[in-house]
């Protein structure tokens, strides 16, 4: 088994070093570095004889079953630029972003693959290690490791390319940030499709931790799973925690959670730490390896800020625009070069936010989300913030609607608390107490959900659409 590249990234690496620790849990599984190695190994051997490892980028669906990680981490050995794809893409879904990555790569692209234990159950590779195809010499720090796809507001997708360089820095801050302990294992309940479930991953080989799989969706399962193999580590989005909560106690084990992937609600995260989650607020973004800023363990964050930036100068606030540089970002994105960068390296984000004198970030917005009623610009967050402070809620969210008037108002879509009565007069005289005129809600709907994308992300689009048709016939207005 050849060593590619000499970084903390390579997975031979990895079982040359620690063999005998343990490197992935899962469903009747719990293999060693070498043993993962060892079946990555049998993988390529595959794809070799198949004609797949051509040097050119493959599109892989972003499947978190051991057999799957298996190959993935094998790819990303042996230097293979992987297109991730969303494993519940229909399949003019699929077809529609492979179109797109092909005709903006500079070259060829590769083959489909599907995962391991979707194509062929319960049938895991035998070759040798020895039947691995030769890999390059060395892999370049520059070459892309991976390519994720996100939408810009308006709904073109865009490709990131992230190259080995920007997933070592992020494990490299995330070591320096919070450390690692001798028994860590870090849950993945989210697909690898997604940059934070991918960066689990690599976090972890870097790391030479193990990591514990539970499927997406079913908290009760997570949780026995999380409380049976003793995990420190989790990365759950809002709404993921909230199911959590509701399923039982915080396992022992834990050390932090990080939340992110999407706006915490204040009233969420206090929450979860009286009944004893180790919560810590988090924010990155997809061309930055998933993590930018986090709390400390040690050093909570003021409510609506979620912590300092991981590394000290790689955040700063510009025209009120959250502005991200260092090792950790991408590239550029594929056909569209340094798009978003300026020329001293600053990448300005779609987020609107504010660091405290503290040093901690605080995100007001995105544009997508900004409503703009009479002139005057409004924060979904800020406004969210206010109706999690009433505790009335479950879960509360904002959106812009057509006005004649104003251009737009502040429509509120709210799911009851258990026990708490529809009272739309009594919540906009309390807000009027927090909040500009411009900032409250003038619109109120019930809900028994928030829509919410396929990672557990508020669906903003859905919610706006949604509270647009509901109040055509006129809801309550205040």
């Amino acid at each position: 088994m050849s060593e590619p590249s000499g970084d903390r990234l390579s997975l031979w690496r990895a079982a040359a070093e620690a063999p005998e620790r343990l490197a992935l849990v899962g469903p009747g599984v719990a293999w060693t570095f070498a043993e993962l190695a060892r079946r990555a190994a049998a993988h390529l051997g595959q794809l070799d004889g198949a004609g797949a490892l051509t040097g050119a980028p493959l599109f892989v669906t972003g499947h978190a079953d051991p057999e799957s990680i298996a190959r993935l981490l094998g790819l990303v050995a042996h230097g293979v630029p992987l297109v991730m794809l969303h494993p519940r893409l229909t399949a003019p879904e699929v077809e529609a972003q492979v179109a797109l990555l092909t005709a903006r790569w500079p070259g060829p692209v590769g083959q489909i693959l599907l995962s391991p234990a979707a194509a062929a159950p319960d049938t895991a590779p035998d070759a040798a290690p020895s039947e691995v195809p030769p890999a390059p010499a060395a892999l370049a720090p520059e070459a892309p490791l991976a390519v994720f796809l996100t939408s810009g507001t308006t709904g073109v997708p865009k490709a990131a390319a992230l190259p080995r360089r920007a997933f070592l820095a992020a494990a490299e801050a995330h070591t320096a940030h919070l450390g690692w302990q001798q028994d860590d294992r870090w849950l993945l309940a989210m697909p690898v499709a997604h940059v934070g479930g991918f960066s689990i991953l690599t976090r972890c080989l870097y790391a030479r931790r193990a990591v514990v799989l539970a499927p997406p969706g079913v908290p009760q399962v997570a949780l026995q799973i999380m409380t049976a193999h003793a995990v420190t580590l989790a990365s759950v989005v809002p709404t993921q925690l909230a199911r959590l909560l509701d399923a039982g106690p915080a396992p022992a084990s834990l050390r932090a959670v990080l939340l992110g992937g999407a706006a915490a609600p204040e009233g969420l995260v206090r929450r979860a730490r009286a009944a004893g989650w180790p919560v810590l607020k988090t924010y990155g973004l997809t061309e930055a390896c998933a993590q930018v800023a986090t709390e400390r363990p040690d050093v909570p964050a003021p409510e609506g800020a979620v912590g300092p930036p991981l590394t000290p100068g790689t955040v700063r606030i510009h025209h009120g625009r959250v502005q991200v540089r260092g090792p950790q970002l991408m590239s550029g994105y594929v056909g569209q070069g340094r798009l978003g960068f300026d020329p001293e390296g600053w990448l300005e984000t779609q987020d609107h936010g504010r660091l405290d004198e503290q040093g901690n970030l605080q995100i007001l917005g995105r544009d997508a989300e900004l409503i703009v009623t009479g002139g005057e610009n409004v924060y979904p967050l800020e406004v969210e913030a206010a109706l999690a402070g009433l505790g009335a809620f479950a879960d509360a969210a904002v959106a812009g609607i057509p006005d004649e008037t104003w251009g737009e108002v502040v429509a509120a879509a709210v799911v009851l608390a258990p026990g708490a009565a529809w009272a739309p007069e009594t919540w906009a005289a309390a807000v009027a107490a927090r909040l500009a005129p411009h900032k409250r809600p003038r619109r109120w709907i019930r809900l028994d959900a928030l829509p919410l994308t396929p990672a557990g992300k508020l669906d903003r689009r859905a919610l706006a659409a949604g509270l647009r048709k509901s109040l055509a016939g006129g809801e309550a207005a205040i």
